[in-house]
């Protein structure tokens, strides 16, 4: 993946609330006092929430094919709105002109706000956002969007480098500060962070670039899952996962099961951890894949043999496990049948001579129910659903 140096934004400001704008799309889906089945997935050049089956609103906005930390979609903790940033950056606009926009999946409205030099936003409970531009943070009700409430956040460990929001859930955020170290290493400084507490725990240094997969436990109860990538565009690559328990304390859960055959740490073969999420059931699952390292070859890519296609895992205990769904790269479950599937190229080893910029990047979006896979779209990037 290649990788981009975020943009630093040199102030801390001052975010000014302001009047709202409304925007119903042409046929708004029926008002409900329930989200069951709701989700949305991202497109290079759309974001679209759907209530299962049916379209519920569609959002302009450019995607980054390139750097997915432009492309961060947020669902508020009650689960009944989805919000992201306007893709003035990626348009290299005056970042003053930055918006908040978020869509109330219950009544398919968009809503659109100032948030000046905004570049970054988690979930903070309940409907509240947090937001940051620059240093300065802010809580957002968007039950009550006129009025934000400042909030202190700890100190960052190193003020050259930016902190970024790696997840939230429960009123908890996971923060991220990428830290240089010798011999051209590279670590995620990582601090759980109670929003509105200006103290916050240390949780450890990982090494691994700015793109870890990471995601809240369920229903706010305080536990993380991580996986660091320290190794990127190495053939011989490791990716491990951590749980973060709401004390800040982390555990290395086991891979055994599920790294390539003859797998020697820092020797030979490869894991990746594609995504990582909560089932209904209250259990973690990740989506995987795994190659061998065929040394004859020069180039990193091309070493790649590939061993095992990406599919779903589950957490049992410690230990993974292999679980239902081969060749998905993402997976979220909308209701008790009914699961929504991304299959995206694992893109293991030599490319096909006809793929574009696209082809490791975007996949097809399945709703699978009882055996059976619907077809949904074509050429998505990301797919997300509510904790």
């Amino acid at each position: 993946m290649r990788i981009r140096t975020l943009l630093v934004l040199v102030a801390a400001v001052v975010l000014l609330a302001t009047a709202i704008t409304v925007v119903v799309v042409a046929k708004p889906f029926a008002g409900s006092s329930t989200v069951d089945g709701s989700y949305a997935y991202t497109t290079e050049r759309e974001l679209v929430v759907m209530r299962d089956r049916t379209i519920v609103s569609r959002v302009n906005r450019i995607f980054d094919l390139a750097d997915p930390l432009w492309n961060k979609v947020v669902w508020t903790d009650d689960g009944n709105r989805v919000a992201l940033l306007s893709d003035t950056q990626i348009r290299q606009e005056d970042p003053q002109q930055t918006e908040l926009i978020w869509v109330d999946v219950r009544s398919g409205e968009q809503h659109r706000v100032p948030c000046p030099r905004c570049d970054d936003l988690a979930a903070a409970g309940g409907s509240s956002l947090l937001l940051t531009a620059g240093d300065a943070f802010t809580t957002l009700d968007l039950n009550d969007p006129a009025h934000r409430t400042p909030v202190e956040l700890p100190p960052v460990g190193d003020s050259s480098f930016l902190r970024g929001f790696l997840t939230s859930g429960g009123g908890r955020l996971l923060t991220r500060q990428g830290i240089s170290g010798q011999r051209n290493t590279y670590f995620q400084r990582l601090e759980l962070v109670r929003i509105g507490n200006p103290e916050g725990t240390l949780v450890g240094r990982f090494e691994s670039n700015d793109y870890p997969v990471a995601t809240a436990g369920p229903s706010g109860d305080g536990v993380f899952a991580v996986a660091f990538r320290p190794d990127p565009g190495e053939c011989v690559e490791d990716f491990p996962v951590y749980l973060i328990d709401d004390k800040g304390h982390p555990g290395k859960t086991d891979l055994s099961a599920a790294y390539p055959p003859g797998y020697v740490r820092g020797t030979q073969g490869g894991i990746e951890v594609h995504d990582l999420w909560w089932g209904r059931d209250g259990r973690l699952r990740a989506t995987m894949s795994s190659w061998t390292c065929d040394n004859s070859r020069r180039a990193e890519n091309d070493k790649q043999v590939p061993a095992r296609p990406s599919a779903v895992w589950r957490l049992d205990g410690n230990r993974w496990a292999p679980d239902a769904g081969e060749g998905v790269t993402s997976a979220r479950e909308i209701s008790g049948s009914v699961r929504m599937e991304l299959a995206v190229p694992d893109c293991i080893g030599p490319l096909p001579a006809q793929a574009d910029v696209t082809y490791c990047r975007t996949g097809t979006l399945y709703r699978a129910e009882d055996g059976r896979r619907d077809v949904v779209a074509d050429h998505v990037l990301a797919l997300s659903a509510p904790h």
